[in-house]
């Protein structure tokens, strides 16, 4: 039977890739990380952001259009929400989870990385997490992170989707 894709979305550090790589091992299906897609296809993120923001997001969308439109376990690029055709469709999926946590906790987690958003400093950063936050707030599913573990987050996401009839 055809189901909805899942998705995992959230700011950068909210977890998606840790709570993705904890459950596609345990399932029977197709999965994708966007980043990883675009990494596959066209390259280090942070080479492709030297041409521009638009420019990454003009590949994430059309990278994102390849993945299947069923039976598949996604995990969102942190910015995905702003590309209009990603949000359209994962905002219409019943099994679209965004991992919300506050801006504090997340800034701790990726104020040193190398992320190329987080090069432009604290203040560029809330301004993205504010807007992602608004779109945020129409899909369907959240996850307090700031209140539940990794291992939590799984178990809840696997429970409430058609995921738990696909474990090995």
């Amino acid at each position: 039977m055809n189901q909805s894709n899942v998705y995992l979305s959230g700011f950068m550090g909210s977890g998606k890739s840790a709570i993705y790589k904890k459950i596609y091992p345990l399932l029977n299906i197709k999965h994708f990380d966007l980043d990883e897609e675009i990494i596959k296809e066209h390259g280090k993120i942070e080479t492709i952001f030297e041409e521009g923001e638009v420019h990454f997001r003009i590949l994430e969308r059309e990278v994102f259009s390849t993945i299947p439109n069923e039976n598949c376990l996604v995990a969102l690029g942190g910015g995905s929400l702003e590309v209009g055709e990603i949000y359209l469709k994962v905002k219409e999926s019943p099994y679209t989870f965004y991992l919300d946590d506050s801006f504090e906790n997340l800034w701790e987690r990726i104020k040193d990385s190398d992320r190329p958003l987080v090069k432009r400093g604290k203040d560029f950063v809330l301004d993205r997490y504010q807007l992602r936050k608004i779109l945020s707030k129409k899909l369907p599913n959240v996850i307090d992170m700031s209140k539940t573990t990794i291992s939590e987050a799984v178990e809840i996401i696997i429970e409430s989707t058609w995921l738990k009839d696909a474990r090995i």
